[in-house]
């Protein structure tokens, strides 16, 4: 009986009472995750394909440390608005927290028994947030201390910043609207890759990676603006269509060779 499982019941309900939000869930709840809804994830489902590697630090902080606050402040930083706890009681299988209570006193969203899903504490639901230039992180932080983390997440929660609107239009593109100036970035809680690009009416704008390993877009706009990002695949696309097109090659090299073969053979049997 699926429907009786605690990975069943998490995904399913985050599926309908948190549509496009990101959250982290841990062990066999992640593992899962997606045979269920289309919940995005920080961690869980297919940990080995993580293009930003500073997240395996991020990932291990959130497991293994202590402190309530360096956890939130990362699950924030990475677009995280839930978190899946899971205490002694947990129905999940390998209960990877070395210390579950420093989730505790956070809002519950839902609870069964050991299991919980709590609330992240943050401005809104979005992956995209006009910031300033001094707002984004001047350094990569250590991944067991939040603190120079603090002036971008201040910023994150800055009321006088306009908020930024991000929705998914697809697998490999995504818009963002916002009311902006022109000196404000956008910071766009995605793992940069070589084959993003954004553009506003058509135009292309400048992005680039922060140092947390997140998309930072510069749309140049003076009041509403839309911006579209588009993902053409990057190396990875063009290397696998060269390896396409070399091995479709090859393999028709090697039917003409044969062909040729055979012919030179049926001339000389008829001949003999």
């Amino acid at each position: 009986a699926i429907q009786s499982t605690v990975e069943y019941e998490i995904s399913t309900w985050l599926g309908e009472h948190l549509p496009g939000r990101r959250v982290f869930a841990p062990g066999t709840i992640g593992f899962w995750m997606n045979a269920f809804s289309d919940t995005a994830m920080l961690t869980g489902g297919f940990d080995n394909g993580i293009r930003n590697t500073f997240l395996q630090d991020v990932i291990f902080q959130i497991y293994a440390g202590d402190k309530q606050e360096t956890a939130l402040d990362y699950l924030r930083a990475f677009g995280c608005d839930a978190v899946v706890g899971g205490a002694a009681a947990s129905r999940e299988v390998y209960h990877p927290y070395a210390h579950p209570e420093k989730f505790f006193g956070l809002p519950e969203l839902w609870r069964e028994g050991g299991d919980v899903i709590y609330a992240v504490p943050g401005r809104n639901g979005s992956l995209a947030h006009a910031v300033r230039a001094e707002d984004l992180p001047a350094e990569r932080p250590p991944g067991y201390s939040s603190q120079l983390l603090k002036p971008y997440l201040a910023a994150l929660d800055d009321p006088a910043l306009p908020a930024a609107a991000f929705e998914w239009r697809g697998q490999s593109a995504a818009r963002i609207t916002a009311d902006l100036r022109p000196e404000q970035l956008l910071s766009v809680q995605v793992t940069f890759d070589q084959g993003w690009h954004a553009g506003v009416n058509g135009s292309p704008r400048r992005i680039w990676s922060d140092k947390l390993g997140q998309l930072v877009v510069e749309p140049r706009c003076a009041g509403p603006c839309t911006v579209d990002l588009v993902w053409d695949g990057g190396a990875e696309r063009r290397a696998a269509q060269w390896t396409s097109r070399a091995a479709m090659a090859f393999g028709l090299m090697w039917i003409i060779l044969w062909i040729i073969l055979w012919r030179k053979r049926s001339i000389s049997t008829t001949t003999n």
